[in-house]
């Protein structure tokens, strides 16, 4: 809701920078509405666990704001883990699409080909947002399994609109871009798409080396 406020203001600002192209605010937004046709074409509805297995681009925030319009929870994942890890967590969280670029669809497991959702296929630019309530989940996240099998943690809205307030007073004073450099699959990932978005600044996102490089 905060993003769509600031998308009205000023739809041509930039809402994602990444390997020094800048996508608007409404570039984004038209892309996360062919994401969410898509979605739904394949037979997502709202409370969709739809998995998200893409390499780092504008697209894998579109994607989180796809899912969100449609009135899912998205489940991060990597293509390259392995099957079982990815069975289970598939399992866990219900999920019943997984989005995927060219590079991540030739790296996820052949038993999760029918769950499949490539980005590459033409749908629509606008679409209906689905109205969302504070308890519905925003994001199912697993834990790293170190100690034992991955533990889903269900994020929702109000939690998510808590997180974004604490940080607000903070951000709100600095200025220039915010950097997303986390990997995906983490917990500080989910702070650094929507706080950026929700307050009106810019994402630079770090592609999959750049993230490793502590400078």
């Amino acid at each position: 809701t905060q993003f769509m406020r600031h998308l009205m203001l000023d739809p041509d600002a930039p809402a994602v920078i990444f390997h020094g192209e800048t996508t608007t605010r409404a570039q984004l937004d038209r892309r996360a509405c062919q994401i969410a046709n898509l979605l739904t074409d394949a037979g997502a509805k709202h409370g969709a666990h739809v998995g998200i297995a893409l390499c780092r681009s504008a697209d894998l925030v579109a994607a989180v704001l796809a899912i969100w319009k449609v009135g899912g929870a998205y489940v991060p994942l990597l293509a390259h883990n392995p099957e079982q890890r990815l069975q289970s967590m598939a399992e866990t969280a219900g999920i019943t699409h997984i989005l995927v670029d060219a590079k991540t669809a030739a790296q996820l497991p052949e038993s999760f080909a029918h769950m499949t959702v490539p980005l590459s296929g033409d749908a629509k630019d606008t679409f209906e947002a689905s109205p969302l309530a504070e308890t519905d989940l925003a994001e199912i996240l697993f834990t790293s399994g170190s100690t034992g099998n991955p533990k889903g943690v269900m994020l929702r809205w109000r939690s998510i609109a808590n997180m974004v307030q604490s940080y607000r007073h903070i951000l709100d004073r600095s200025e220039g871009p915010i950097l997303c450099t986390t990997n995906v699959v983490f917990d500080m990932f989910n702070g650094e798409v929507t706080i950026p978005l929700s307050i009106g600044k810019t994402i630079v996102m770090a592609d999959e080396e750049e993230m490793m490089l502590p400078w």
